[in-house]
């Protein structure tokens, strides 16, 4: 079996050897400027409140110079290499889509910066959840799309008849993302459900609310377990926040103690308990005092309720764990008996 060998000459090789090493040199190129620009920018001493806004511009320019300098070289390349007219026509509309696209990735990642940072000044108005993040670059996005293709001659007219006329078909394919969309639209903008938030739906599912995107919302539960939730089933359900309007809550335990008992004694030992607790379970404990309030002469015994707040809803359980283990303890100490449910039987003599 002959073998063909095609020589390589001299002159092939001089001709594609400036193109590469137009390219190469402004693939480096990029890579420098691409440091040198972050490292300077984080050189640049500001203020606190304008830290964030400079980590933004960073991240949005993080990568760019890279693919700027490497169009540019191939730019240069295409006007030292003898290429047909339709080719350069070819590659300097590629040029300029890759062009517009990177200026919309950028756009993309400083309007979905300010759109977090924002939301952040004033969670009061807006909470800070990756929908809202999404929503502002799939914008961004889409916009840069219409405009690349009016740039590159597509009139962008007929996309958007037929975006109009297929509307409905992809309304109908996609309709369960689309209610989940809108329901956790509904949910960001009612404001009242924020990330943060401790909250307990009417199917049990509790836990503090970690984000809402565009399908579902996210909670992350005492045991730092993840409970995901389409968005639907959140803005169906009945729920409880317990973060909402302040996370600072009252809480009622119930209790009771045998009706010979010294009622004032036993109020005064479960206040100094309740405040023990609270102060060795709690950092700095609330300025709302302690409270016994009894209400019900009760078939076995006299119940009451104590009364007392803490700063958020998961401070209650370690709280209530190390509460009940005092009053035990004490109360046995003092005498005071915790009633079993018991009934009298009175058997008559016929």
């Amino acid at each position: 079996m002959n073998t063909i060998t095609l020589p390589i000459g001299w002159d092939t090789l001089q001709l594609w050897m400036l193109p590469a090493a137009i390219i190469l040199i402004s693939l480096l190129t990029g890579i420098l400027l691409n440091r040198l620009v972050s490292q300077r920018l984080r050189a640049i001493p500001l203020s606190e409140s304008m830290e964030q806004a400079h980590e933004l511009f960073v991240h949005a320019f993080r990568g760019i110079p890279i693919l700027w300098s490497l169009m540019g070289g191939i730019y240069l390349t295409t006007r030292t290499v003898s290429l047909s007219a339709n080719i350069q026509q070819f590659l300097a509309s590629a040029l300029l889509a890759l062009v517009l696209l990177s200026a919309t990735l950028v756009a993309a990642r400083i309007v979905g910066g300010l759109a977090t940072l924002y939301a952040k000044r004033a969670q009061t108005i807006l909470p800070t959840t990756s929908i809202l993040v999404t929503i502002a670059e799939v914008f961004v996005f889409l916009l840069g799309a219409l405009i690349t293709l009016e740039s590159l001659g597509i009139s962008i007219t007929p996309i958007l008849t037929a975006l109009g006329v297929g509307g409905l078909a992809v309304a109908l394919a996609l309709q369960d993302t689309l209610a989940n969309l809108f329901a956790g639209l509904s949910i960001l903008f009612s404001r009242q459900l924020r990330p943060g938030d401790y909250i307990c739906l009417s199917t049990k599912e509790e836990g503090h609310i970690s984000d809402i995107n565009w399908r579902s919302t996210t909670i992350r539960t005492l045991s730092q377990q993840t409970v995901i939730i389409p968005n639907v089933k959140v803005a169906q359900s009945i729920i409880t926040n317990y973060s909402f309007p302040s996370p600072q809550l009252s809480v009622v335990i119930p209790a009771s103690v045998a009706y010979d008992s010294n009622l004032e004694q036993v109020e005064a030992i479960t206040l100094e308990e309740v405040n023990a607790v609270l102060r060795e379970t709690m950092e700095s404990p609330p300025q709302e005092e302690p409270l016994i309030r009894f209400h019900t002469f009760g078939d076995s015994g006299i119940a009451f309720n104590i009364i007392f707040t803490v700063h958020e809803y998961s401070e209650l359980s370690p709280l209530r764990h190390a509460l009940i283990k005092r009053l035990i303890k004490r109360y046995r100490q003092e005498g005071i008996v915790i009633p079993y449910p018991t009934r009298e039987v009175f058997l008559k003599n016929n």
